[in-house]
């Protein structure tokens, strides 16, 4: 027979698929619901940490059945991986220029929440020199096509003006814990101004400050794996590596957006907690940059040498490296590298963290190795006996 409690679940189980317990919901939960959660997304086709952070912002929530509308900056084969994340109908990636309020409005259209992860971690440019916005004169020629000025600052302002006008709930601004007006590196200094202009034109943004991230796409442990051929089996450490940085996994920081957003969704108790709140989001443990060197070519197998770098010397490098379409090092990372990236303001009452959100950061150790043994020769089979190397 069937009890009352199992009648109740099957009766809760059709009510959630038939009518919201929040307005526009509708479903069981995951794909192929609809989780009433519209959001604009800008940065998914940029070069930085925060870029590398959208794509995994859009699959989680593309597997709870949310409506995304991906900013364009590039073509339309940049973002073919992010609409395979969505059902059918739910997903567009339309066109825009950082520099044009119009089309950012565009992009944004009736949608209430607006994620900012627009970022780059070199200011790209060309061979030739063309005039520069906003007076396009001969006086502004510069082989320079965006710089952080107007990525981290000018783009930041634009796009959370543009967001305040089309009557956005909710701005979350992606920015970095390097974030410091005081810092020696350009790229850290502009982010900090980043923060300030969202603030000045939304201030109930949402800013989420991350530590390097790590994952399979990104710009940290991959770099000394790539480093190995890069330099020549010859790796580089500045300063002797003795910068401290506590990594965190990008898919944990993509929770806490995503949750952060969800919040404040209206009609949800905590809709209000988290507007005009600043997050630092840190992994749990702090590694030396010589310490993380060593932990990746432990899992790599890679025949290298570190090498003890004095920072002059390794500037020198970067500013030759700069001048490469994709620099492989650049004077930013160079400073980067000596400026410690540890939770300093742990348990200020101003700063929020990963524990305000019930989520539980993943140590380095557990991820690592499954997007770092391709760079072993004959891949990670090499060390077990049998077939392969008998």
């Amino acid at each position: 027979w069937v009890s009352r409690g199992q009648y109740r679940a099957v009766g809760w189980r059709f009510l959630r698929r038939g009518v919201s317990s929040y307005v526009g919901e509708y479903g069981a939960g995951g794909r192929s619901s609809v989780s009433g959660l519209q959001v604009a997304l800008f940065g998914a086709t940029h070069t930085g940490d925060s870029a590398f952070l959208a794509r995994y912002v859009a699959s989680l929530l593309g597997q709870e059945g949310s409506r995304l509308r991906a900013a364009n900056h590039g073509c339309e084969l940049e973002t073919r991986h992010l609409k395979v994340q969505f059902d059918l109908g739910q997903f567009a990636a339309p066109f825009y220029s950082p520099r044009d309020a119009e089309s950012m409005a565009a992009c944004i259209g009736a949608f209430p929440i607006v994620v900012n992860c627009v970022g780059n971690y070199y200011e790209t440019g060309q061979a030739v020199p063309t005039r520069r916005p906003p007076d396009y004169s001969w006086r502004s020629l510069s082989t320079v096509n965006y710089s952080f000025e107007e990525v981290h600052v000018d783009a930041a302002r634009r796009l959370a003006k543009t967001a305040k006008e089309s009557g956005c709930e909710t701005f979350v601004h992606v920015s970095s814990t390097y974030a410091d007006l005081e810092s020696p590196s350009r790229w850290a200094r502009t982010r900090a101004l980043g923060e300030l202009a969202v603030r000045e034109e939304f201030p109930e943004a949402t800013i989420v400050r991350a530590a390097p991230m790590f994952g399979h796409e990104d710009r940290f442990l991959n770099w000394f794996a790539t480093s190995a051929l890069y330099f020549g089996g010859y790796i580089p450490i500045i300063e002797d590596g003795q910068a401290l940085v506590q990594p965190v996994f990008v898919q944990d920081v993509a929770k806490a957006v995503v949750k952060i957003i969800r919040n404040s969704k209206l009609g949800y108790p905590d809709d209000e907690l988290y507007k005009g709140k600043t997050f630092e989001l840190y992994g749990p443990a702090d590694y030396s940059r010589k310490e993380l060197a060593e932990f990746t070519y432990d899992i790599t197998k890679q025949n290298i040498t570190l090498i003890d770098t004095p920072a002059f010397v390794a500037d020198l490098a970067a500013r030759a490296i700069e001048l490469l379409p994709e620099p492989h090092l650049t004077v930013d990372d160079v400073q980067l590298a000596q400026i410690d990236a540890v939770a300093a303001h742990d348990g200020a009452a101003d700063i929020l963290s990963f524990a305000d959100l019930d989520i539980t950061p993943t140590p380095i150790e557990k991820i690592a190795f499954s997007y770092l043994h391709r760079f072993r020769a004959g891949g990670h089979f090499i060390l077990a006996k049998g077939m392969h190397n008998d």
